[in-house]
């Protein structure tokens, strides 16, 4: 099921990396705590921020999120935050997936699931939930 795209998430992920401990290629068993990344527009506008209590990279070389958070912004208000407890992210094939729930709050909708992926091709983004999909209408809210 497709669900959300935004463009620019998976190069803030990316860089969760280089935050945290300086090279993105070599964290080796170091564990960042209390990660937080965020990109901003040409004029300075936040645009979305990565947040998670945790960041490793793993021997396999993908990058393990915990509790990851991302915050998307438009005119300095919040306009979607997707959360989930988990996330593994491939920076190779700039894929970020986990078989745990995933939510995706905004001001008209509450989209939840189980097991996700999000994708980063040609500057946008994609997510798509594979199991357990369920969506939940606000009132008023379109």
């Amino acid at each position: 099921m497709k669900v959300l795209q935004r463009s620019g998430i998976l190069a803030g992920i990316i860089a969760v990396s280089a935050v945290a401990a300086g090279d993105p290629l070599d964290l080796g068993s170091q564990i960042a705590k209390k990660i937080r990344y965020p990109d901003y527009d040409d004029k300075g506008q936040l645009k979305f921020e990565v947040l998670g209590d945790e960041a490793q990279v793993r021997p396999d070389g993908l990058i393990r999120i915990v509790n990851l958070k991302l915050i998307f912004y438009e005119e300095g208000r919040v306009v979607t935050e997707v959360t989930a407890p988990e996330c593994l992210l491939d920076r190779i094939k700039r894929i970020a997936a986990s078989t745990s729930d995933v939510c995706v709050a905004r001001s008209e909708m509450v989209l939840t699931g189980r097991g996700y992926e999000f994708t980063w091709v040609n500057n946008k983004g994609h997510l798509e939930i594979h199991n357990q999909a369920r969506v939940v209408l606000k009132r008023g809210g379109l």
